[in-house]
């Protein structure tokens, strides 16, 4: 499975306009950000999916998935899946596992056990949580659910 991280230049002005007051970066400085993120990916990434599909027992049902970076969005999302440029390659390595998880929970929903947590977002993240602390990132959310859902998925 590969992943195609590349500059989202059609989307990003329609996200652009939700930020007027937000100091955004040149096209040159977010494809210096995506050529990092490439490295990162390269470098460490892709061990890690595989590393993550092993230990969740699932494969992705994708050849390629597109991760589209943007100037700025309110959060990262996993569909589809489309990752802020202000981070670290490090931090943006951790979000890309995040997203991953949500991705590959969702190509394999039909054979996924449903955890007995009615609150959905918690429900989504247990599992995050866990697989992103199994590749060496625990990091503790510090809001409502997501800390929740990190308490929850020791």
């Amino acid at each position: 499975m590969n992943i195609n991280i590349r500059y989202a230049k059609l989307l990003d002005p329609y996200i652009k306009t939700n930020y007027p007051d937000y100091d955004f970066p040149t096209e040159d400085q977010l494809n210096d950000k995506i050529k990092s993120f490439n490295n990162i990916y390269n470098e460490k990434g892709r061990e890690m999916v595989f590393e993550m599909q092993k230990f969740m027992g699932y494969s992705f049902k994708r050849n390629i998935i597109d991760c589209l970076i943007v100037s700025a969005i309110s959060r990262d999302m996993s569909s589809p899946l489309i990752i802020r440029s202000r981070y670290t390659p490090e931090e943006f390595l951790e979000s890309l596992m995040h997203e991953l998880v949500h991705i590959l929970l969702q190509d394999n929903k039909d054979i996924v056990p449903v955890l007995d947590e009615p609150n959905s977002t918690i429900r989504n993240h247990i599992p995050v949580y866990k697989v992103l602390r199994h590749l060496g990132y625990d990091n503790k959310p510090d809001s409502g659910d997501y800390l929740k859902a990190w308490e929850l998925s020791k």
